[in-house]
């Protein structure tokens, strides 16, 4: 199927976005431009009161400023669906940015499972390749165990190990990924095919993080008839053109419109 939705993207509201000319009404006739029919916006979310930091750029990405996008929407959206959703965050150690009952506020909440990886193996002194692996599919497990997320945001992706991404990767068995896809799988959870784990979409294609560990990953998923979405994590108006650059992706592992997380299907009159 031809990439017709984007279901992961940031405007300026997110702190990681520096384009100021990102909202919503440059999203949206940029979209009808290259063909997207649905746009979730999904601008980064701590809410207030949730234990795990005190990061203040964490914090003060609460509910109420990621919410002024709903102010920003055009009357006229282009021919384009606009979806208000966001991407929480899980740190480990069961601290999740979002409860159960505020993420009911939303249309679609994605959770990532790899945001500060870094710090947190620093801290818990984990260092081995075998041991990344092992926690990257314990925190995918966790967070479908929230009951908070509809989608999983770049599952696995190795933020900070790229220099070892395909030895991490690989290093996963496939029937511990199976399990993984199954438990989303049960509870209607998006796996997300995302431009940033895709090496050659961000320049990061060397002979230690290459593409073809993340489509073994990923025809596993289809595998397990596992439901999909597509996205581009987009931070800027050019960012969305990456999307373009998966569909030989997309091809290849023959996702198809039923494979699609119903609220990104495209409803067709008769």
């Amino acid at each position: 199927m031809i990439i017709d939705h984007d279901g992961h993207m940031h405007t300026y509201l997110s702190f990681c976005s520096h384009e100021e000319q990102f909202i919503p009404i440059n999203i949206l006739k940029k979209a009808s431009q290259i063909g997207i029919k649905i746009v979730n916006f999904t601008d980064h979310v701590w809410e207030r009161g949730m234990p795990g930091t005190s990061d203040p750029y964490k914090v003060d990405q609460d509910i109420n400023h990621i919410m002024q996008i709903k102010k920003q929407i055009p009357k006229d959206t282009y021919g384009v669906k606009v979806l208000i959703s966001c991407e929480t965050d899980y740190l480990g150690d069961g601290h999740i940015g979002l409860s159960k009952e505020s993420a009911s506020m939303f249309d679609f909440v994605l959770a990532p499972t790899n945001h500060s990886l870094t710090n947190y193996y620093k801290d818990k002194g984990i260092t081995k390749t075998k041991d990344i692996a092992k926690n990257l599919l314990q925190r995918f497990r966790e967070v479908i165990t929230f009951d908070v997320a509809n989608g999983i945001a770049h599952p696995f992706l190795p933020l900070g190990y790229f220099d070892r991404g395909d030895e991490i990767l690989n290093t996963m068995e496939a029937s511990e990924l199976r399990e993984c896809f199954y438990m989303a799988k049960e509870k209607n959870i998006s796996i997300e095919l995302n431009t940033d784990t895709f090496a050659t979409n961000w320049n990061r294609h060397t002979d230690k993080f290459t593409n073809d560990s993340y489509m073994r990953i990923y025809h596993i998923a289809k595998e397990c008839n596992s439901l999909f979405h597509f996205a581009s994590d987009a931070h800027s108006l050019a960012d969305m053109d990456l999307l373009a650059k998966m569909q030989p992706f997309v091809d290849e592992l023959k996702i198809e419109q039923n494979d699609i997380h119903p609220i990104f299907q495209i409803q067709k009159t008769v």
